[in-house]
């Protein structure tokens, strides 16, 4: 027993800090501009959260369970899929009209009405596609540092859950500032809007050049 604390508290500290990798604040920070609360932001980061763990259990899972190899092309292929969804949502920001609407769409979004379901659909999606971009990292860390197929899955799952904490605290921290700028300032939802757009597209052209380009996707 005295070894699996240690390794648990490991494990949670890494998902706590991969939950703030650039692209992963990029990501939330283009969908949390549409909060006017807190508790929405929280929301959207435990969706996040949530898709980047499941998708990271299956895949990376599957990689650890049964020495599955992702060949590189494919593994490049997921992580330039990041770099996609990172230029949509930023074209997504930008695009959009303001909604000018004081509707608390963010408490709609916990009672579980048709449209809070959408919304939260969302950061979902975009954990899940983030979580299977990373999985094959992941998955090789842990297979060389684990001793079986399930102490490899236990980890996996403690990085989730930490990575999904992370993402809660990241998404609530970004929304007090936030928040704070929209109840003062009547144009800041544009802004905020087209801020996180700029950094979203930004980050996605640099993932696409890196993976399309550096990594050698587009010339294979």
């Amino acid at each position: 027993m005295g070894s699996i604390a240690p390794a648990a508290v490991l494990g949670f500290l890494v998902g706590l800090r991969h939950a703030m990798d650039a692209d992963h604040v990029a990501a939330v920070g283009a969908i949390v501009a549409r909060e006017r609360s807190v508790r929405g932001a929280a929301v959207v980061g435990a969706a996040w959260g949530l898709g980047h763990t499941a998708s990271l259990l299956v895949l990376g899972g599957a990689i650890v369970a049964f020495g599955l190899v992702v060949p590189r092309n494919v593994g490049l292929a997921l992580e330039m899929g990041v770099g996609v969804m990172l230029l949509a949502l930023g074209a997504w920001n930008f695009l959009s009209r303001d909604r000018h609407s004081h509707s608390h769409a963010p408490t709609a979004l916990l009672s579980g009405d048709r449209r809070s379901h959408r919304r939260a659909l969302r950061p979902l999606l975009v954990g899940s596609v983030h979580g299977l971009a990373g999985s094959a990292a992941a998955a090789l860390l842990v297979v060389a540092a684990a001793g079986s197929a399930s102490w490899g899955f236990a980890y996996l799952l403690v990085f989730g859950a930490g990575t999904m904490v992370g993402m809660v605290v990241l998404t609530t921290a970004l929304a007090v500032p936030m928040g704070r700028a929209l109840a003062r300032f009547q144009r800041a939802e544009t802004w905020v809007r087209v801020a996180s757009g700029a950094l979203s597209l930004v980050v996605g052209a640099l993932v696409v050049y890196q993976i399309g380009f550096r990594d050698g996707l587009f010339f294979q």
